[in-house]
C-alpha cells in the first residue's frame, strides 16, 4: 500500500479514464506502448515525449463525443493533465526537460477550447494606439546614441504597422523592399508560421516620429556592415511549415523524427528585444496603458 492508494476515488477514476483514452489514441495511431517505452530511452526522448503529448492534445481538441460533438473544455483539459502527469510518473527522468514545455502546451490547448466555446478571443489586450507609438519613438530618437538605437526604432515602428508580427521581421530582407506605381513603398514579408508571402503598403506620415519610411531609411543608413537583412540586430530565422502539427500527421512520424533542439546559446528572440525597449522606466511611467499589445 502507498500514498497513491489514499487518493480520492474520483481522482483515481479520472486518472484511469484518461489513461484509457491515451491508450485508445495510441491504438488508433498504430503505435504500441512498448515501442513508446523504447523511444523513451533514446537520446531524443524529451522531444519524443513532447511530440506525443502534443499530438494527444490535438487528438483531444478535435475528438467527438457520443453525441457527435467535440469534447467540452473541462473534459479535454482533464484528460490532458491526467495523461501528462501519468506519463511524467512513468518516465520521471524527463520531467525537468519537458515539464515547462508541456505546461505551456496545456495553456495553449485550454485557451483554444475557451475560444472555441465562446466564439471570441480570451483576455484580448487593447490595441497599441498611434499615440503610444509616438511616445515610444520620440523617446528612442531623443536618447539615441548608437546605431543600434535607430535599428530599435525601426523595429518598434514596423511592429506597429505589421500588427505585432514580430517573428516575421526576422525574414525581412532588403530585396523585399520596392517602390511601385504612384510612388508606393511596398514591403513583402514571409509569415513564419505559415510560410506564406504577404504584402504591406507603407505611406509617409506627417509626423516624423511615426513615419515608417523614415524609420526604415534610418535603419539602412546606420547599418555598420553590409547585410541582406533590413534589421541587422535580429537573429536569423528560417520559415517553417506547420504541416507536422496537423491532426492527420501520423504519430509514428513525430516519434521517429522529432524536431531539433535549439542550442542553449540561442540569440534573444524578437519579443525579448522588444520587451527590453518597452520596459524602459520612461515607457512604464508615461504610457503603461498603451503598451499591452506590444
Amino acid at each position: 500500500m502507498s500514498l497513491n492508494d489514499l487518493a480520492p476515488t474520483n481522482t483515481k477514476r479520472a486518472r484511469e479514464s484518461a489513461v484509457r483514452s491515451f491508450m485508445k489514441f495510441l491504438e488508433e495511431e498504430g503505435v504500441r506502448w512498448d515501442y513508446l517505452e523504447v523511444c523513451m530511452h533514446r537520446e531524443s526522448a524529451p522531444l519524443v515525449l513532447e511530440a506525443v503529448v502534443d499530438k494527444f492534445g490535438m487528438y483531444l481538441a478535435f475528438k467527438e463525443g457520443r453525441k457527435g460533438q467535440v469534447l467540452a473544455r473541462h473534459s479535454v483539459m482533464q484528460y490532458y493533465r491526467q495523461t501528462k502527469n501519468w506519463l511524467l510518473e512513468q518516465f520521471p527522468q524527463h520531467r525537468v526537460a519537458t515539464d515547462k514545455t508541456l505546461l505551456k502546451k496545456g495553456q495553449v490547448l485550454e485557451r483554444y477550447c475557451m475560444k472555441r466555446e465562446s466564439g471570441a478571443f480570451v483576455n484580448k489586450a487593447p490595441a497599441c494606439t498611434k499615440k503610444a507609438l509616438k511616445k515610444m519613438m520620440m523617446h528612442v530618437y531623443l536618447t539615441a546614441a548608437t546605431t543600434a538605437d535607430y535599428q530599435d526604432a525601426a523595429l518598434l515602428c514596423l511592429l506597429w504597422y505589421l500588427f505585432g508580427r514580430a517573428s516575421d521581421l526576422t525574414l525581412l530582407r532588403k530585396v523585399n523592399l520596392s517602390i511601385g506605381s504612384g510612388d508606393i513603398f511596398f514591403v513583402r514579408f514571409i509569415r513564419v508560421k505559415t510560410s506564406e508571402e504577404q504584402g504591406l503598403s507603407l505611406f509617409p506620415d506627417d509626423d516624423f516620429c511615426t513615419c515608417p519610411l523614415l524609420a526604415v531609411a534610418l535603419a539602412l543608413v546606420t547599418q555598420t556592415s553590409p547585410t541582406s537583412a533590413l534589421l541587422s540586430q535580429l537573429p536569423e530565422q528560417h520559415a517553417s511549415s506547420q504541416a507536422a502539427l496537423t491532426p492527420a500527421t501520423p504519430l509514428i512520424d513525430l516519434m521517429d523524427h522529432p524536431e531539433t533542439v535549439l542550442p542553449s546559446h540561442a540569440e534573444p528572440s524578437v519579443p525579448a528585444k522588444t520587451s527590453r525597449l518597452i520596459l524602459h522606466p520612461v515607457f512604464t511611467a508615461t504610457s503603461t496603458a498603451f503598451l499591452t499589445d506590444l
